[in-house]
Formats: structure tokens, C-alpha cells, sequence
């Protein structure tokens, strides 16, 4: 538990000024398998024959994968896609599994589709909180297979082992982190004057 919270004190204290507080944490953290929760599930395919330059919806690949699309497919293949296969809620964290692998994307409820096995997401159950597995996710080193291309495989992602609270405990954690991301990103804007009136060094309590 100690460790997890080491990246919220060091990322508060690389925002000179920033100041965070939590009560204590009290519950019981239990060492589990994601796969316990839940399974993989990602889009159905897109061909590139599906695809144009120009479109109704954003189709991102891996290689525009938070960033700025370069295809899209039409809002009927969208339409029976979205409604006939798997496809995230708004606040599913989607996970690059080619590429940078690991990288987390929340999905906002944008009309938009993603490449089939190179952007999945974890299908759980009410037993975990996105808001708290978002930072957890960077805590974990991926067993990654491969040579020369990299990739997250669906075993790696359920067999990954992570310590986790319980559920009210989740959201509370989230929250922090939620807050603490925004508060960084607003100071990070302030001029740099600004920035050195506000140092504070005892930056964490």
C-alpha cells in the first residue's frame, strides 16, 4: 500500500506549490489477479476496406491512439457495430496493447471505434472502481512476450497480480489521484513567477 502512494507524494512534489491532503487509510488490502474480476474485451474488427481518409466516426489505431485519428468508418457501421458487438461505457479505461504498451485512455462516451486487439479494455465486475484502477494501471510491470514487436497479450493483462482495498476505499483513492492529476495539470499552466511564489516545501501531509 505504502508504495502506491509513494507516486502521488512524488508527483505532488514535482508540482512546486501544489498542496494534497488524505485521511488514513484503514481497510484490509488483499494481493488478487485482474483476471478474477473480469475478462478482456475489445472491438470488433475494422477492415481497412471499412475505412476512409474522411468519415461520420473516428477510427483510432494504435498508432493514433490518444492523439488525432487518420480513418474513419460510417456512422451505419458504427451504428450495427456498437450495437451488435463489444464496446466500452463511458469511463472504461482502454489499454494500448501494441506500441507503448500499457497506455490508458479513459473513454468519455465519444462516438468513436478502436482496432481490435491493439486497444482492449478490462470487462469487470462492481468489485473494481475505474477511478482506482486508472492509477494502478501504471503501477504494474507487464510480462511482455515478443521479439522485435512487443504486445500486450489478453493472459498478461489477467494474470497481472495487484493489491487492492476495498470498494469504498477504491473510490476514495481515485478520487485523490482524480484530484491530485488536476490540480498538477492547473499549476502546471501558472507562469513560472507564479509557480515560485507558491514553492512550498513541506508539500505532503
Amino acid at each position: 500500500m505504502s508504495g502506491f502512494f509513494e507516486q502521488a507524494k512524488s508527483k505532488v512534489c514535482l508540482s512546486e506549490g501544489t498542496h494534497a491532503t488524505m485521511r488514513p487509510l484503514v481497510s484490509t488490502w488483499e494481493q488478487r489477479k485482474l483476471g478474477e474480476f473480469g475478462s478482456v474485451a475489445m472491438c470488433k474488427r475494422i477492415y481497412k476496406e471499412q475505412t476512409s481518409e474522411q468519415g461520420d466516426v473516428p477510427f483510432f489505431k494504435i498508432g493514433t491512439f490518444g492523439a488525432d485519428p487518420d480513418a474513419f468508418i460510417s456512422n451505419e457501421l458504427f451504428d450495427y457495430f456498437k450495437r451488435t458487438y463489444p464496446y466500452p461505457t463511458p469511463g472504461t479505461l482502454l489499454i494500448s496493447a501494441a506500441g507503448s504498451i500499457g497506455r490508458v485512455v479513459e473513454y468519455q462516451g465519444e462516438k468513436a471505434y478502436f482496432q481490435d486487439s491493439n486497444i482492449v479494455w478490462l470487462e469487470h465486475d462492481h468489485r473494481l472502481n475505474d477511478t482506482f484502477l486508472k492509477p494502478l494501471y501504471s503501477q504494474i510491470e507487464w510480462g511482455l512476450e515478443g521479439s522485435t514487436i512487443k504486445r500486450l497479450y489478453n493472459k498478461d493483462l489477467l494474470s497481472a497480480e495487484v493489491t487492492i482495498p476495498g470498494s469504498g476505499e477504491q473510490k476514495e483513492i481515485g478520487r485523490f489521484f482524480a484530484k491530485l492529476d488536476d490540480l498538477i495539470t492547473l499549476h502546471q499552466r501558472e507562469p513560472t513567477h507564479m509557480m515560485k511564489e507558491g514553492k512550498n516545501a513541506n508539500c505532503y501531509q
